[in-house]
């Protein structure tokens, strides 16, 4: 039973829950961890990992068309069992709400108190954050899916606003020259772009294919979301290239926010960078409080509990804490981002799915091997009536076929009355079975070979087999 069918959202908000997702804190730090990487060539490497995630997508999508109506935890007990299925739920949701959530409210404090508010306490920050991300959790899914919905054309414009403004400050070269130093270093920062936009998609298994009204147009949702996101953090990795260089980039922490500061249009429009800190703030909302609802919903189905609701004010007192000691510092924050948060997602979102589906299908083989040998066993006993009857010509060969096609042409015509032709009878029988009960008895002895064939056969075997006859 689904503890939260009452959750119903629509593709389209989907689509929005999955736009605001993707982009979350990436639209702020992935500039500078994969320039760092790939240099120039930056804005290549994460086309190269929006192409390579989207058909990672498109496996979540085919275990969501495999187990339909399921969310993440239970495909897990369908595959494995219940209880090693529980405890790897329970080893993944844990795991992913230290390393999801956690690092984005970091990143809330740290950017709110080294670029606008360097005296105020990150504590007060991200309790104050949390309050409201809390608040839109308790109130479900259906809450957070409209509000998406709702502020989704307003940061399309600012974004939209936002690229227009900038292009002025563009320059060709500082993107030149292509591909300098060959695909190695784009494939590395390719990766690293999957594992902080699109691997983390998992967590919205948690919701994709339950809620969802319409599954079909569900599955095209999320991929699609997916694209818009990956291609707007696409683009601002491309315009903090061509405005500043791979240089500058790279020795700043949140090169889309010195971007915003760029602006400038006739001395009279500028410092407008509070236009990336809204809709920065707007993803980072959507984007923990689905880490927080697929937590909490997910340890009320590994644990049997009723509601998910008194789980989330504990989860976001936990989460201000695990934000203060996630990161100890920057240095630690680099290493854990190129090395150690690539190789999780990757056994999260490509080894486990990639296990499930083997699995389905060994099981799937295994019991499609098992029924041919059950239906081969059967066989002989279903053929064995049609084919003494066929092969036999004269009416003395069969004794004890007789009666059950006598039965059977009683049960389906009632007109046997006569116990002198037994070979009328057999005839009658498989013509009344077709729908023929007017043949004589020379037709019926060399036309109702053909039709025992194709129709008498299964009458007969039917027959057979509720009277008892071998």
């Amino acid at each position: 039973m689904n503890k939260y069918r009452q959750s119903n959202i629509s593709a389209r908000q989907l689509t929005t829950l999955t736009v605001f997702f993707t982009i979350g804190s990436g639209i702020l730090i992935v500039p500078s961890s994969v320039t760092t990487i790939a240099r120039q060539d930056a804005w290549i490497a994460c086309l190269v990992g929006l192409a390579i995630g989207i058909l990672i997508l498109c496996m979540f999508n085919l275990l969501t068309k495999l187990y339909p109506q399921l969310n993440l935890v239970q495909m897990m007990e369908a595959v494995f069992g219940k209880w090693l299925g529980k405890l790897i739920a329970l080893l993944v949701v844990v795991s992913l709400f230290i390393t999801g959530p956690s690092p984005a409210l970091y990143f809330t404090s740290n950017f709110i108190t080294t670029q606008i508010m360097p005296e105020t306490p990150t504590q007060a920050i991200n309790i104050l954050f949390v309050v409201v991300i809390i608040m839109g959790a308790r109130l479900g899914l259906e809450t957070i899916a409209r509000s998406s919905e709702l502020m989704f054309f307003p940061f399309i414009i600012l974004f939209i606003s936002f690229v227009i403004l900038i292009l002025n400050q563009t320059q060709t070269q500082n993107i030149l020259p292509v591909m300098e130093n060959g695909m190695r270093p784009i494939w590395s920062a390719s990766l690293d772009f999957m594992a902080t936009v699109l691997l983390p998609h998992i967590t919205l298994l948690i919701f994709h294919s339950s809620a969802v009204n319409k599954p079909k147009e569900a599955r095209r949702a999320l991929l699609i979301g997916s694209a818009m996101g990956g291609l707007a953090i696409t683009l601002i990795v491309a315009l903090s290239i061509l405005v500043f260089g791979p240089d500058i980039i790279i020795s700043s922490m949140y090169p889309s926010y010195l971007l915003a500061q760029k602006i400038n249009i006739g001395n009279f429009l500028q410092r407008i960078e509070v236009i990336m800190a809204i809709m920065w703030y707007t993803t980072l909302f959507i984007r923990i409080a689905i880490y927080i609802f697929f937590t909490a919903i997910s340890l009320t189905y590994i644990f049997n509990l009723r509601n998910y609701r008194p789980l989330v004010m504990p989860l976001g007192m936990i989460l201000v804490s695990l934000s203060e000691i996630v990161y100890p510092n920057v240095s630690f924050h680099q290493t854990w981002d190129s090395s150690t948060w690539v190789s999780y997602t990757l056994v999260l979102s490509v080894f486990l799915p990639v296990v499930m589906l083997l699995t389905h299908m060994i099981r799937n083989m295994a019991t499609n091997g098992a029924n041919p040998a059950s239906n081969a066993s059967n066989a002989p006993n279903s053929s064995n009536p049609s084919n003494s009857q066929n092969s036999s010509s004269s009416s003395e060969s069969s004794s004890s076929s007789g009666p059950s096609d006598s039965s059977s042409s009683s049960n389906s015509s009632m007109a046997s009355s006569s116990s002198d032709s037994a070979g009328k009878s057999d005839s009658s029988g498989s013509s009344g079975s077709s729908g023929s009960s007017g043949s004589s008895g020379s037709s019926g002895s060399s036309g109702s070979s053909n039709s025992a064939d194709s129709s008498g056969s299964s009458s007969s075997s039917d027959s057979s087999d509720s009277s008892g006859s071998p």
